[in-house]
C-alpha cells in the first residue's frame, strides 16, 4: 500500500512540475510577444510566471531529491573504510531528516502568515507562492525518513543499499 501511495505521489509531482513549467513558459512567451507586437503586456503574467516557477522548481526538486539527483560530494567518504562510510551515511541521513523537517515546519509557518498578504495583480494570498516550499520540504522529509529506514535495514542485514 505504501508503494502505491509513493507511486501516485510521484505521478502527481511529475504532472504538477510539467504543467507549471508549460504554463510558466507560455505566460512568459505570450507576455513577450504582446509587449513587442502590441506595446502592452499583461499585468498578471509576471505574477503567474513567478508562481509557476516556484511550483515547478520546488516540486521538481522533490523528484531530484528522491532519485539522488542533487549534487553530492562523496569523494572523501568513498575513500574511507566501509564501517566509517556506514556511520557517516547514517549521520547524513539523520541530518537530512532533521534539516528537511525543520525547513518544512518553518515554511508551513510562512505559508500560514502569508494568508493575510495579497499579490498585487492577482490579489491571491501569498500562501500560494509559499506553498510549494512547504510541500516540497515535507515530501523531502518523508523521503529522507523512508531512505533512512531502507538504508538502515539494508545495512543491518548486510545487504546493499544502492537500489
Amino acid at each position: 500500500m505504501l508503494k502505491n501511495i509513493i507511486e501516485k505521489e510521484k505521478k502527481i509531482e511529475s504532472i504538477v512540475a510539467t504543467v507549471t513549467f508549460v504554463v510558466m513558459v507560455a505566460m512568459t512567451s505570450i507576455n513577450v510577444f504582446s509587449r513587442y507586437l502590441f506595446g502592452k503586456s499583461f499585468p498578471f503574467a509576471e505574477e503567474v510566471a513567478y508562481l509557476m516557477f516556484a511550483w515547478c522548481v520546488f516540486i521538481g526538486a522533490c523528484d531530484a531529491y528522491r532519485t539522488k539527483g542533487m549534487v553530492a560530494v562523496d569523494v572523501f567518504v568513498d575513500r574511507m573504510p566501509a564501517s566509517v562510510q556506514r556511520v557517516i551515511g547514517i549521520f547524513v541521513d539523520l541530518l537530512l531528516i532533521a534539516v528537511n523537517a525543520v525547513l518544512a515546519y518553518l515554511s508551513i509557518k510562512i505559508c500560514i502568515s502569508g494568508w493575510a498578504r495579497r499579490t498585487p495583480s492577482l490579489a491571491i494570498p501569498y500562501t500560494f507562492m509559499y506553498l510549494p516550499v512547504a510541500i516540497s520540504f515535507t515530501i523531502m522529509a518523508i523521503t529522507s525518513v523512508n531512505a533512512f529506514i531502507h538504508t538502515f535495514k539494508a545495512k543491518a542485514c548486510g545487504g546493499n543499499d544502492d537500489e
